[in-house]
């Protein structure tokens, strides 16, 4: 089974608000559809010491929600180096939906720097799929 993750509700993303990503692809127009043209890999811009909260919606190949219902969902954001910075929580929102929420609460111990991450979903037959690897953009609070 091939799994998408398609961030949406980004309130550190940038200027905030929504926005779709779809596997690699980043579209921040209005509409909030995927651009399959810009291959630019999506990044998160957070500021030192503020909540990373993103939400979140597994999908399929052809686009329709993948249901959660007994699946595992890991998270991990590194350093350049690959040392493992966070482990977000995770909470499923709506398992039949494919809605998920990553946390870290308290990020004021990261980094000023660029941050890689991604998503692990393991299915009830142990079947194992990842995101695209995203950036989060580290700043200093002002």
């Amino acid at each position: 089974m091939t799994i998408e993750n398609v961030i949406v509700n980004d309130a550190y993303a940038g200027k905030g608000g929504s926005y779709t990503y779809n596997s690699g692809t980043d579209s921040r127009a209005p509409n909030g559809y995927v651009n399959p043209l810009q291959a630019d890999p999506v990044k998160f811009i957070l500021k030192k010491g503020d909540t990373y909260s993103v939400a979140a919606i597994a999908k399929d190949g052809s686009g329709s929600p993948v249901n959660l219902t007994g699946h595992t969902i890991v998270a991990k954001i590194r350093d350049a180096a690959g040392n493992v910075i966070a482990t977000p929580s995770v909470s499923v929102t709506s398992a039949a939906a494919g809605e998920y929420t990553m946390t870290v609460a308290d990020t004021s111990a990261w980094p000023v720097t660029t941050l890689y991450s991604d998503v692990t979903y393991t299915d009830p037959q142990s079947a194992v799929a990842s995101t695209e690897t995203f950036q989060i953009i580290v700043q200093e609070a002002i």
